[in-house]
C-alpha cells in the first residue's frame, strides 16, 4: 500500500470523527521488532512515537484495544484506540487513533468507525473490483500483490510488477530496494530487463496518479468533509 494513498485514507478517516485527536497507520517490521509509519494525521505529526505502546498492544492482542486516559494534551485527556489490518488474511499495518477522553459507552462507536474505515479499504481491492466486474487481471493483482506466488500463473507477472511497487514504496533504503528488485528477477526472468531505475519510474508512476484512482475509488469522498459529516461517537 502506497503512503500517499494511506495518507488520503487516513486523513478522510480522521476528518469524519469531529472528536479525533491525530492517528497513524504503521507498518510492523517483525524481522527487526519495530513498526514503520506510512501515515499519519495530522500530516506533520511530530511525536508519532506515542502511539508506540498502543500499536504493539493491539498486536499482541490481535484484535481492537482501547487505552483510556494514556495521554495528555493541553490539560485535557486523551485515549488510545487501535486495531490491526488485515487484507486478504494477511496484516497490512495497524490503525491507531488518539482522540478525545469518552466514556466507556462511547467506546463501541470509535471501534465502528475504524472498523468501517478498513472495511472501505478492503472494498477498495478485490471486493469492489470483482463487484465492478472488472478484468480477472485487476482481480488477482488486487487479491495476490502481497503474495504473488499465489497468484493464477497467466496473472503472475502483472502481480509480481504491483507486489514490487508496493514492497519498493515501504522501504527507502537502496540495499532494501536492490534486493526487492532481485527477487522479482529471480521470480520473473524476464523482468531481468527492466531499467536500473525502475524503482524510480513506479514511484513517480505512483505519486502521478493516486489521487486518480482513489477519487475513482471513493466518488466525491473530498468533498463534504468539513460541513460537519462526521461520525457520531453518541451513538
Amino acid at each position: 500500500m502506497h503512503n500517499r494513498f494511506s495518507q488520503r485514507w487516513l486523513e478522510t478517516l480522521c476528518e469524519l470523527i469531529p472528536e479525533a485527536h491525530s492517528a497513524v497507520f504503521m507498518v510492523p517490521d517483525e524481522a527487526q521488532n519495530q513498526a514503520h509509519l506510512l501515515a499519519s494525521w495530522p500530516q506533520d505529526l511530530q511525536q508519532h512515537q506515542d502511539f508506540f505502546a498502543v500499536v504493539k498492544y493491539a498486536l499482541k492482542k490481535n484484535g481492537e484495544v482501547c487505552l483510556p486516559k494514556a495521554h495528555k494534551a493541553d490539560g485535557a485527556a486523551l485515549d488510545y484506540f487501535a486495531r490491526p489490518v488485515y487484507l486478504d488474511s494477511r496484516l497490512a499495518g495497524v490503525l491507531a487513533l488518539k482522540i478525545r477522553h469518552l466514556p466507556a459507552a462511547k467506546h463501541p462507536a470509535v471501534f465502528r468507525a475504524l472498523k468501517l474505515a478498513i472495511r472501505w479499504l478492503r472494498l477498495a481491492g478485490a471486493e469492489l473490483m470483482q463487484a465492478w466486474h472488472l478484468p480477472p487481471s485487476y482481480q488477482q493483482v488486487a487479491a495476490f500483490h502481497l503474495d504473488p506466488e499465489a497468484a493464477d500463473e497467466e496473472y503472475r507477472p502483472a502481480v509480481w510488477v504491483v507486489s514490487l511497487a508496493h514492497r519498493l514504496c515501504q522501504n527507502s533504503q537502496p540495499e532494501q530496494k536492490r534486493q526487492l528488485i532481485d527477487n522479482c528477477i529471480e521470480a520473473i526472468p524476464e523482468f531481468s530487463r527492466l531499467p536500473q531505475n525502475i524503482d524510480e519510474i513506479i514511484v513517480d508512476e505512483i505519486d502521478t496518479h493516486t489521487d486518480a484512482v482513489l477519487d475513482l475509488l471513493w466518488p466525491c469522498g473530498a468533498q463534504g468533509l468539513g460541513s460537519g459529516q462526521g461520525v457520531r461517537l453518541d451513538a
